[in-house]
């Protein structure tokens, strides 16, 4: 019967009046805002939303045939994918219609959040709405106005770029921006927060190698609070995927004939470990980048595998440091040669690797502190064991090399990283044979031809 009155008074030339006693109107407005919302966030659970799309289509996106109750959370559902009602031209006029006569200000603030929300340039509706919400952003509720001033918000072409340059030239973290601006849930993890990281992306690009600290204010713009953005924008963003493509891209191009300062390099290595995982484990995901950043990727995890190895070994101190030294210099000297690189190690030894989600195996009936090194030149399959100073090498083409596999929950057995070898340093009789070329020299006779990956010096 309520629902019958509300919907009579609504379609009366003029509405029927209605004013609240003055000692009901705090209750009410609490009871509307636990039902739909401040304007901000919806109150209706993702099930309640998907039966609201459902009458909406069953209505055939017919105005006149959508019940009134419906229409005050149409804002939550305008997008919602893989066909957004919002791109139902005729039914987005009248619902905008319907906001404007009688100017509805919390409704249209429901607009704006989903609007930010589910922001999409590519869609012909972001456009509209945008464009809409642009002529009435002084109409709006905070932080509307100010933002639309600051950055036009609402300019579908111009918002993302504005947000972004703004961010990167501040020294603020994503948790102070968006407190500063009033950007909060939906808004804050968006649509329109995923664009500005990919213009900062763009924007970042071919200034990174002459401001390396611009790749500190990008992974700071990409984490929202403790979570990865393009992953929070996915359930909303049909660009949740391409962004963060251009994101891991953008860390690692300006990267290919030199290298960034150690403590930024580690900390992007580590960000994209962390969000995008181990190119040589989660290859389907790096193989869409450009191949010259998957190079450059591949290259560090080589890198901070080998460097992972000789701290585990300095770490058990069974060989003598400067003997350490001199190995991690020699393999390192070969990283533009490098196919592959991999860790195994006891319990004790992975936990202490360093760096978490890089590839790694299992040793198993060893000590939980001992650890090796398998590495790929050429063909060639080298092994370094932590508990001894000499390595194994193995030809192309032997069935006893040990393989590489990236992955927690492969096992490798300490005779396996030993048996059938054809060549260890070790094996001559002469001690003060000099290892370093005897090494070298076999590598040079049995290896493949050198790659011709370009490689930064090694300290």
């Amino acid at each position: 019967m309520l629902r019958e009155a509300l919907n009579q008074s609504l379609r009366s030339e003029p509405a029927l009046p209605f004013t609240a006693p003055q000692d009901m109107l705090g209750p009410l407005a609490k009871l509307l805002v636990e039902l739909h919302g401040d304007g901000g966030e919806p109150r209706r659970s993702a099930r309640e939303l998907a039966a609201l799309v459902q009458r909406l289509r069953l209505a055939r996106f017919e105005w006149d045939n959508i019940a009134t109750a419906d229409r005050l959370d149409i804002a939550w559902v305008l997008w919602d994918r893989p066909e957004p009602p919002a791109e139902h031209a005729e039914f987005l006029n009248a619902y905008l219609d319907w906001i404007d006569q009688p100017w509805r200000r919390i409704q249209a603030c429901r607009v704006a959040a989903a609007w930010a929300a589910s922001f999409d340039p590519r869609l012909p509706s972001i456009a509209r709405v945008g464009k809409w919400l642009a002529a009435r952003a002084e109409r709006l509720l905070p932080p509307w106005p100010a933002l639309a001033q600051a950055f036009e918000v609402f300019a579908v072409p111009q918002a993302p770029g504005n947000i972004a340059k703004a961010f990167l030239a501040s020294e603020e973290s994503d948790a102070q921006f968006c407190e500063r601006w009033k950007l909060s849930g939906r808004v804050a993890s968006g649509g329109l927060m995923l664009e500005a990281l990919g213009e900062a992306a763009a924007c970042a690009e071919t200034q990174l190698a002459r401001r390396p600290a611009l790749a500190e204010r990008l992974i700071a713009l990409a984490l929202h609070e403790n979570g990865f953005r393009p992953s929070q924008a996915a359930a909303r963003s049909g660009r949740a995927r391409a962004v963060a493509l251009n994101l891991a891209e953008t860390l690692l191009l300006p990267w290919q004939e030199t290298s960034p300062p150690e403590t930024l390099k580690r900390k992007i290595l580590q960000f994209l470990l962390d969000h995008y995982g181990d190119a040589r484990v989660k290859t389907a995901l790096w193989e869409k980048m450009r191949p010259q950043a998957l190079r450059v990727m591949r290259r560090w995890l080589s890198e901070a595998t080998i460097e992972g190895f000789f701290g585990l070994a300095a770490a058990a101190e069974r060989d003598a440091p400067e003997q350490l030294r001199l190995r991690r210099r020699f393999w390192l000297s070969y990283l533009g040669r490098i196919e592959d690189a991999l860790v195994v190690g006891g319990s004790e030894a992975i936990a202490r690797l360093g760096l978490s989600y890089l590839g790694h195996g299992r040793l198993i009936g060893a000590k939980p502190d001992h650890a090796a090194l398998i590495l790929r030149i050429g063909g060639l399959t080298i092994v370094e064991t932590s508990h001894s100073s000499r390595e194994h090498l193995w030809l192309p083409g032997n069935e006893l090399a040990p393989r590489i596999r990236h992955r927690g929950n492969e096992f490798y057995l300490p005779a396996g990283l030993s048996t059938g070898a054809d060549f260890s340093s070790a094996f001559s009789r002469d001690e003060e044979d000099d290892w370093q070329g005897r090494l070298a020299d076999f590598i040079a006779r049995h290896a493949s031809p050198a790659s011709a990956t370009p490689r930064p010096k090694v300290a």
